[in-house]
């Protein structure tokens, strides 16, 4: 495949993936109540989804109940008594590694077994929110007390496993099975840990826990990762003849049988049409030293594939910074590995030297790599904010600023604000708000509020109208609430809407959140002549009702579930502000304020999306 021909149909890709604060707390059921009966999408708490009563039982359910055997007469009097039987019990299984801010003991309080699975297997497989990315991975990965109840088929593991590998999250579902007995012959929960361990170039241990499943699995899935890892262990007469037994009873998977050709010395070359579907294809075409990002088709970039190609070895170095971007927008990567990733391009010196004016010829991927490595070569402060500056600008146009101020963040942070770099503060101030450093945010506001009484400036709205954000972000006395404040703000959003289309609606947006985490904003910026132009006009997602009702009876973890399925795959920066405020206020009142302010802010930052028709007219 041409790089042409790949950067074109990522292209195609892009464009399908899109890619108090007491107060809540204290409202009574009947003020938060969303009108209207309720839809019934998801089961209703307490109740499990029904199953047919002829329903094989499932071999594999961790809940499966096994008959009791019968005591039989022994050679001594008494004879021998036998017991029930006991499942092993896989919803105690933790991950082996922590997570940042866990999830309390009483996640899952008030809410059973069924319904939690049924909501998790709802929950978007991949966003590009960061704060929802971040509460999703905290809620399958915390090691929590288990909801209480059967599972309904599926076990809890299974859907957690499942989520965190379809977001892409590999290292996590290696995590996660970890600590799975080895007694365990789970084909669908293996199956997510091998494919992790092979997308992640770790065979051995692919290898061996395939090796438990293989004698006794149904899916000829496992003959198949057999033959790769006889090939892997250097014992190609074993693999043949597992390919030869394979051939007569799959012998339609032609992707697997022209790959181990090639492995076992049948074939010269592999044609160039054939296109890998799975991880261990992935594996096979390694094995055999071909390059996956040739033979896969790029509609088909799933979030396993995009990590596992955004850090290994493979395809040019551009495409490594195309799939590594993809990757990281949706969480499946973190912005430390995307740094490495910008940090590897073979940049010469006189590239570095010229990279305030050479990073625009460039695609815009290769482009942030230069401006990346120039900012970290330069001692100079001026010349580094001109290119952090210049990076956050190509963020914002390429739709990535969230990630792109996280990579900058380690130089950014070696700028301390000072009065004398204040023209720069509007910059720094949303990246440090983004990357979730609000002292620094903070700080860099200040500057603005000096420089201005001092020197009467008047072009600093655009940084005035952040402050929103400010104590969306975190209460703090160095930035109080006074209602004058927001009255003088909401004066300057109107001189701003005269060239900024949806400003006064994002405004309001703010003013509506903020009011959702307990501040009280005042009447007269409510009471707004121009307020009903920027009303929702879209109905709220069928799931807010239930939010609504899952956070009135305190239900902490099944709010969590809702909030994600609420806000969908777009996330906070595409939800109305009605859907907003009800998820800030129902996480707020189940103690996910942390969260709350995340979800919210990300919201606040998001760009002005311009409404129909301007207010007043």
């Amino acid at each position: 495949m041409s790089a042409k021909s790949f950067f074109a149909a990522i292209g195609i890709v892009a464009l399908l993936t899109g890619f108090g604060p007491a107060q809540a707390q204290s409202e009574g059921p009947s003020e938060r109540r969303v009108t209207g009966p309720p839809v019934g999408i998801v089961p209703a708490p307490g109740q499990a989804p029904a199953e047919p009563s002829d329903a094989p039982p499932n071999p594999f359910s961790t809940e499966h109940e096994l008959k009791s055997i019968q005591a039989r007469p022994g050679l001594n009097d008494g004879g021998v008594t036998v017991g029930t039987l006991g499942a092993v019990d896989l919803s105690n299984v933790n991950p082996s590694t922590t997570v940042d801010n866990p999830m309390p003991d009483n996640l899952w309080q008030g809410t059973n077994r069924a319904r939690v699975i049924a909501l998790m297997q709802q929950i978007p497989t991949r966003t590009m929110s960061i704060a929802m990315n971040d509460l999703k991975r905290r809620l399958l990965l915390s090691n929590v007390n288990p909801p209480q109840g059967k599972s309904p088929g599926k076990s809890l593991l299974l859907v957690r496993t499942s989520q965190l590998y379809q977001a892409g999250n590999l290292e996590d579902v290696v995590s996660l099975t970890d600590g799975i007995p080895r007694t365990v012959t789970d084909e669908d929960l293996l199956k997510y840990r091998v494919d992790a361990l092979l997308l992640l170039g770790r065979n051995d241990p692919a290898c061996e826990t395939a090796d438990r499943v293989r004698l006794v699995a149904e899916s000829p899935y496992w003959g198949k990762v057999g033959a790769f890892c006889q090939v892997h262990k250097g014992n190609p007469s074993a693999a043949g003849l597992t390919v030869d037994f394979l051939r007569e009873k799959e012998g339609d998977d032609k992707f697997f049988f022209t790959v181990m050709d090639r492995a076992l010395g049948y074939l010269d070359k592999l044609p160039d049409n054939l296109l890998a579907d799975d991880a261990l294809d992935i594996a096979m075409l390694r094995a055999v030293e071909a390059d996956p990002v040739n033979h896969i088709d790029p509609l088909n970039m799933t979030p396993p594939f995009l990590a596992a190609f955004a850090n290994a070895p493979t395809g040019t170095f551009e495409q490594r910074l195309v799939l590594g971007e993809m990757a990281a927008q949706i969480g499946a990567i973190n912005s430390r590995q995307l740094e490495r990733l910008y940090a590897l391009y073979p940049f010469e010196t006189k590239d570095l030297a010229n990279a305030k004016t050479d990073w625009s010829s460039k695609s815009p991927s290769v482009g942030q790599a230069l401006l990346y490595q120039a900012a970290g070569a330069t001692q100079n402060v001026e010349q580094r904010i001109e290119l952090l500056s210049t990076s956050w600008h190509l963020g914002e146009q390429q739709g990535i600023f969230p990630i792109t101020a996280r990579v900058m963040e380690r130089y950014a942070k070696q700028i301390e604000p000072d009065i004398v770099l204040a023209w720069a503060a509007g910059g720094f101030l949303k990246s440090s708000l983004t990357v979730g450093d609000s002292e620094r945010a903070f700080a860099w506001y200040e500057l603005v509020d000096v420089r201005s009484a001092r020197a009467g400036v008047t072009n600093t709205q655009a940084v005035q109208l952040l402050k929103p954000d400010l104590w969306i972000a975190k209460p703090t006395e160095r930035l109080p609430w006074r209602k004058r404040d927001v009255e003088e703000l909401h004066q300057i959003a109107w001189a701003v809407e005269q060239k900024t289309l949806g400003t006064v609606r994002k405004f309001q947006q703010k003013l509506r959140m903020l009011e959702a985490l307990g501040y009280r904003v005042p009447e007269t910026v409510l009471s707004d002549k121009g307020r009903a132009a920027f009303e929702d006009v879209s109905p709220p997602p069928q799931s807010l009702a239930y939010l609504v009702r899952a956070s009135d009876e305190g239900k902490m973890g099944e709010s969590a579930l809702l909030a994600l399925i609420t806000l969908g795959a777009e996330g906070p920066g595409a939800a109305t502000t009605t859907t907003m405020t009800e998820v800030i206020r129902s996480l707020s009142y189940v103690g996910l304020i942390q969260d709350a302010r995340a979800l919210a802010l990300e919201a606040s930052l998001a760009p002005v999306s311009a409404p129909s028709e301007r207010a007043g007219e």
